[in-house]
């Protein structure tokens, strides 16, 4: 078609030009035979050879299988490897696609409804610190996980759950320095070996120097160890008074560090601005300066009235959460604390007032302070095990129950914003990821930990990966640190602040390290904004319904 009209265009325009033998218009009309002559010149037959060209390639493309005698098989491989080379892109052409088509501000579906083999956790390395020339003679199991500021630091507490009355089992604290250029592969035994005199119930790195770490014993004792020093007889830098008036007279059962303004104000740095909170199953909250140790500067006691009750009752705690401030540079906004107390008030976890040390320098007389400021959290079914609070939103909250329960707690409401189910066994520790504000995770008593993600399609009341970490210890609510040394559920997990992409949990005493996939990992567009659409929102699941993100009914 193209051809026909390439021929008949010159044939009435340009005619009159390129004929130079045409006489005048005033001159007399030249015979037929000159005026044959004149048209011979004109590029008629040029420009049907253009068109026979056209149709041989017309003919090469139209042509049959038999057409093309030896052509034929070659075109057929051709189609098979295309075919192929299809089938190979189509998912990575989906996911792309379904990404640019994706509505601004909606949860990212990246993941799918399910982590695919390449994207599972990948088991780095599993740590111990008995063994071979040091057996554990002592059937001691991992109470405590925590990483360092740098995040090359791990450090390990043993202790035990069985203990009753005074503890005369001694206990150990581990690390391991797992970012040393030139480590060798496999597991490394532990850099350090540090003795407690009683079992290690809790551990804490310093937020600004990395080499201060603070721990508590079954005996109530606080102790910080200096990791620079060259012996590990001379690692322990301080320790509280095992028989003085201002302690702990039960476990210390969590520690934390938290920025206090007076501090900064007073010392000038940063490094020097922080005090630590020590919570024992006794009830007290005492607040000390990093230092000698001798006495606190604060102290509180979970003392709480209930509507039922005309004096007020003594909380046992089991385990705290501070809310993150708005920024580094501020004091937290809140404290979650869970109790151990009797059948009645045992599931109770309360906001408590922030920042807990008026300035002061302490005493052996100490006045304890009522720290409750109200109990409008809905109660759990269980002991409150593990309490994680959101590094990203000072709103949110984790709280693990040993009627293996896992909520997503607003701070701002009674009723949990979610409550999960991993398992059917107790949790006994959870983490929130320091990256990603929808992915968090939980340590049940069956030797698992249960990893979520929010912004998982159609897996939002199921975890995306399940890790194993030790064998036996399956169990109800009860199971776990009620029961003795050689139980082997997930006792803690811990997520490393620098290094968000790993993580590492402890069943009975090995320690495991997983290096989790970028898409568990790596922050994504327009989660904050789902995120706050579901605080703002009275139902949770209708939202993510309605954002595609939870099946159905």
């Amino acid at each position: 078609m193209l051809a026909a009209t390439v021929s008949r265009a010159p044939l009435s325009d340009a005619a009159p030009e390129l004929a130079p033998d045409v006489a005048p218009v005033h001159a007399p009309a030249p015979p037929a035979a000159s005026v044959g002559v004149g048209t011979e010149p004109l590029p008629t037959a040029h420009a049907a050879t253009q068109a026979v060209q056209r149709a041989d390639a017309g003919t090469q493309a139209s042509g049959g299988p038999g057409a093309g005698g030896a052509a034929a098989p070659a075109a057929t491989a051709d189609a098979a490897g295309l075919a192929a080379a299809l089938r190979r892109a189509a998912p990575r052409m989906l996911a792309g696609l379904a990404a640019m088509l994706e509505p601004r501000g909606a949860a990212p579906r990246r993941a799918g409804a399910q982590l695919g083999e390449a994207a599972q956790p990948q088991l780095l390395l599993t740590l111990s610190a008995f063994g071979g020339a040091r057996p554990n003679k002592h059937g001691l199991q991992v109470t405590s996980l925590a990483w360092s500021k740098t995040g090359q630091t791990l450090a390990a507490a043993f202790g035990r759950y069985d203990a009753a009355g005074w503890c005369c089992v001694p206990g150990a604290v581990a690390t391991w320095s797992l970012g040393r250029a030139g480590a060798a592969p496999g597991a490394p035994p532990p850099e350090r070996l540090l003795p407690v005199g009683s079992g290690a119930t809790a551990l804490a790195f310093h937020p600004d120097q990395p080499a201060l770490l603070a721990g508590g014993t079954f005996n109530g004792e606080v102790v910080l160890w200096d990791l620079r020093a060259a012996d590990d007889a001379d690692t322990q830098a301080a320790s509280t008074d095992a028989l003085g008036a201002a302690r702990h007279r039960a476990p210390v059962v969590d520690l934390a560090w938290q920025f206090s303004g007076h501090e900064a104000r007073r010392h000038g740095a940063r490094s020097a601005a922080h005090r630590l909170f020590s919570l024992g199953a006794d009830g007290r909250l005492l607040v000390w300066l990093a230092g000698p140790l001798a006495n606190p500067i604060a102290g509180y006691e979970l003392r709480w009235a209930p509507p039922e009750r005309e004096l007020p009752v003594t909380l046992g705690g089991s385990c705290m959460a501070f809310c993150p401030a708005g920024s580094a540079h501020e004091e937290a906004a809140a404290l979650l604390v869970g109790d151990i107390s009797d059948a009645s008030l045992r599931e109770f976890a309360a906001k408590l007032e922030a920042a807990a040390a008026a300035p002061g320098a302490g005493g052996a007389r100490l006045e304890l302070r009522g720290a409750v400021k109200d109990g409008s959290l809905q109660p759990l079914a269980a002991t409150v095990n593990g309490l994680c609070a959101c590094p990203q939103h000072r709103q949110l909250a984790l709280a693990a129950g040993g009627d293996g329960s896992l909520r997503v707690l607003d701070m701002l409401r009674a009723a949990p914003l979610l409550s999960l189910e991993p398992s059917g066994a107790g949790l006994l520790a959870c983490g929130w990821s320091p990256s990603r504000p929808l992915v968090f995770a939980a340590a049940s008593a069956d030797g698992a930990v249960y990893v979520y993600d929010l912004a998982a399609r159609q897996r939002l009341l199921a975890p995306v990966a399940a890790l194993q970490v030790g064998g036996g210890g399956a169990g109800g609510a009860g199971a776990g640190r009620q029961q003795g040394g050689g139980v082997r559920g997930a006792n803690a997990l811990a997520f490393n602040a620098a290094a968000p992409g790993t993580l590492a949990a402890a069943a009975g005493d090995e320690v495991s390290v997983w290096r989790l996939p970028p898409a568990l990992a790596e922050g994504r567009p327009g989660e904050a904004k789902l995120l706050a659409r579901l605080l703002e929102s009275e139902d949770a699941r209708g939202l993510l319904r309605a954002q595609g993100l939870v099946p159905a009914a």
